[in-house]
This record gives structure tokens, sequence and C-alpha cells, in this order.
């Protein structure tokens, strides 16, 4: 599992938590309640914070932080660019460099 940096980007109320397209890591009381969290029954006080994985999660007054699954699990480059692909280099009979990038702006060195 990796280092989580405590800094999480989605809060949801227990009552819309989506464990299949977010992964939660904190669970926070807005008031004492009772939230069951993973199955288990957690008396909490107000403003109190218990660090966890959330597989399930029931209450009133509670809510979960965490992470979008595709930001946790997603590809390298982490954003709406597609991934770069190396330039081609090829050698011509007299030994010159060209370096070509999908056949656009061709150099000679």
């Amino acid at each position: 599992m990796s280092m989580q940096s405590k800094i999480y980007t989605i809060i949801h109320a227990a009552a819309s938590a989506d464990v299949v397209n977010y992964k939660y890591y904190q669970v926070y009381a807005g008031a004492t309640t009772i939230a069951t969290i993973n199955g288990v029954s957690v008396p909490m006080v107000a403003a109190s914070i218990i660090d966890t994985s959330v597989t399930s999660i029931a209450g009133t007054n509670v809510y979960v932080l965490g992470e979008p699954i595709d930001v946790r699990d997603g590809p390298q480059t982490l954003n709406n660019y597609p991934t770069p692909t190396p330039p081609v280099f090829l050698v011509t009979e007299l030994g010159d460099f060209i370096i070509t990038e999908n056949d656009d702006n061709i150099l000679n060195e």
C-alpha cells in the first residue's frame, strides 16, 4: 500500500459514499454519533477522525474523505493528454541523424 498524504480531494456524506468509484481513507464525525465502518459500529464524538481504509460506511453526521479511484490507480501521466511517444531516430547513408516525431518537424544534425 502506498503512503497517503492525508490531504484528500473528496468528502462525501456516508449516505452518498461510493466505494466503487472512490477510495476513502478517513471517517469524520460532524456531531456525536455512531458510525458503522466496514460493518462495525463505532461511537464517535463530534469532530473526531478515524484513519482507516473504508469499504462500507453508514451513519448520520458521518463523512468520508478520500480520492477518486482513477486518480489513485490511473495512468502515470495522470492528465487528459495521451502518454507521450519517444521520437524516432533514423541514420542516413551519410551518418546524419534525423529526428522525427510522427513524421513532423524533421531536423538534420
